[in-house]
């Protein structure tokens, strides 16, 4: 069984890998993270690979596949001396926009919540005033008709 550690920081959820990741316990990590996705699924969700010792195909499988899921709201931290950045340089994940060196770069580079809300608050007010443009041109159309 694989140690993994999560913690809340603001509206992140960040899974602390804490041994090695292989074929073997690479499902327990993504039934974490795809937990976390499922039950905050506005929280930003971090894997930090720091103190992992060792990380196979599986493993990277796992971050691919939550990049690909999460989008703007994954990151994964892997600094400059962790055991498993050669194998991310190896198959070119570490030029990846979700590929940090430290977890406070993770946060800070990542969308918060709170813009998201931001976002789509003003998508809704777009549509509704959208909506609201075509039903007056629809009225003035059919006022049109009346009146001619």
């Amino acid at each position: 069984m694989v140690a993994f550690e999560v913690e809340a920081l603001g509206d992140a959820e960040v899974v602390y890998v804490r041994e090695e990741i292989d074929f073997g316990s690479a499902p327990e990590l993504q039934h974490v993270v795809e937990l976390l996705a499922s039950h905050h699924p506005l929280r930003r969700i971090v894997i930090s690979l720091q103190d992992c010792s060792y990380c196979d195909s599986s493993c990277i499988s796992v971050v691919l596949k939550a990049a690909h899921t999460l989008g703007p709201r994954f990151a994964v931290v892997l600094p400059p001396e962790s055991a498993v950045r050669r194998i991310f340089e190896i198959v070119g994940l570490t030029a990846r926009p979700y590929v940090f060196e430290s977890l406070s770069d993770a946060l800070e580079s990542m969308p918060s919540d709170r813009r998201h809300a931001a976002e789509r608050a003003a998508e809704a007010a777009r549509q509704k005033h959208h909506e609201y443009d075509e039903e007056h041109a629809e009225r003035e159309e059919r006022f049109g008709e009346r009146h001619a």
